[in-house]
């Protein structure tokens, strides 16, 4: 795609550059989400295993189900609001992105 293409005449000649931001923008929340959902996942499984052992101590055959279960249920949590760490996750790198370019 050509610099002439991408040109907007509504939003003028940066019209470009701000697409490349929002997108930019796009990619650091999926990825602060990401990584909530990945924590999430870890400390239900820390839990899980913590009241398996209080338990009678049965082997559980369905184990890689229950983690494959608790990633999913994390990931969609974080995709649904999470518990707020993305956002803060998110707010503090655009923050000290911004800083950096003053």
């Amino acid at each position: 795609m050509s610099t002439v293409d991408r040109l907007s005449f509504d939003k003028g000649i940066y019209a470009g550059k701000a697409d490349e931001a929002l997108r930019d923008r796009e990619k650091l929340q999926k990825a602060c989400q990401s990584f909530e959902a990945l924590l999430l996942a870890q400390v239900w499984k820390h839990q899980l295993a913590a009241a398996k052992a209080l338990g009678p101590g049965a082997e559980e055959p369905f184990h890689q189900m229950e983690d494959v279960a608790l990633e999913m249920a994390s990931d969609q949590l974080s995709r649904l609001g999470g518990v707020g760490l993305w956002k803060f996750l998110y707010e503090e790198i655009v923050k000290q992105g911004d800083q950096t370019r003053k």
